[in-house]
């Protein structure tokens, strides 16, 4: 996701998860891989229940090298898996 699209995401229909990586960063390079199965396997489990509670789950990544994200969704430690619940 880049920072012009990065208001699109934040949708109340459904929940987000962002993973905040760095180019060069070795750990964001194995947390990727791992954001990506955990992605995949919620893709894999199927459509929700019509009686569930539960929401949508979109997952993103954002370089924070290459995008300049408002000051509020900015973190300093990467990598960065933030959860953005529906509703909110």
């Amino acid at each position: 996701v880049t920072s012009d699209r990065f208001h699109t995401i934040l949708n109340p229909a459904y929940d987000t998860v962002v993973y905040y990586f760095k180019n060069g960063c070795i750990f964001c390079d194995a947390g990727a891989r791992a954001f990506l199965r955990l992605s995949q396997m919620f893709t894999l489990a199927g459509e929700i229940p019509v009686n569930s509670t539960l929401h949508e789950i979109k997952f993103v990544t954002v370089n924070a090298e290459e995008n300049d994200l408002p000051w509020q969704f900015t973190v300093e430690k990467y990598p960065t898996v933030v959860f953005f619940p529906s509703d909110r």
